[in-house]
């Protein structure tokens, strides 16, 4: 119980000091305080330094924001102009080009090759077996590829499967086929 009445008499008496600090011209007792600290007096006198001193701490803020942003701003343009180059070295290479698209060339090309066939069609690739196994320059210029396999059937008239060897040229700049067309046989081995 002489806890709480301690509690309640020191909130009164803080509350008391506050109000006088505040008669004076400080915001409150702490303010007051830290003006003494600084050897100054006068309210007045010490709302001006306090009023400069959180301009210039809100000014070396925003001089630290703006830092922060042009730092992130710069790393950003250099991982930009970095990839942009490993982007034009990959392109310059067919095996980084060929291998870095050949998937979204696989999405892309299957539709177009099963539209090739005159009646049915049957993919005789395994799952993790890739339907484009070989590439090659289209238009090494443009990035252009030329996707090639050979693992799918077209029926003919008669109803025999005849394996066909499809290619598609994809430009993986655009995300579209450009071309594509079939032939009768598998990829030769040399």
């Amino acid at each position: 119980m002489s806890a709480i009445l301690c509690a309640v008499a020191l909130v009164f008496i803080v509350g008391k000091l506050d109000e006088r600090a505040q008669a004076q011209g400080f915001l409150n007792m702490s303010d007051k305080n830290a003006a003494e600290r600084a050897g100054v007096t006068d309210p007045a006198e010490w709302k001006r330094r306090r009023e400069a001193d959180e301009e210039a701490t809100q000014k070396a803020a925003a001089a630290e924001r703006e830092r922060k942003e042009k730092e992130v701003a710069q790393k950003a343009a250099e991982a930009a102009t970095r990839e942009a180059a490993e982007q034009a070295a990959c392109k310059a290479d067919l095996k980084c080009w060929g291998e870095k698209h050949s998937i979204a060339g696989s999405v892309y090309c299957r539709p177009y090759v099963e539209r090739l066939a005159a009646n049915n069609f049957e993919w005789y690739d395994s799952l993790l077996e890739p339907k484009f196994s070989h590439y090659r320059w289209a238009n090494r210029a443009s990035g252009v590829i030329t996707l090639i396999g050979d693992k799918v059937k077209f029926q003919n008239g008669f109803g025999a499967w005849i394996i066909h060897t499809y290619e598609c040229d994809f430009d993986p700049v655009a995300k579209r086929v450009v071309d594509v067309r079939a032939r009768q046989g598998r990829i030769p081995l040399n």
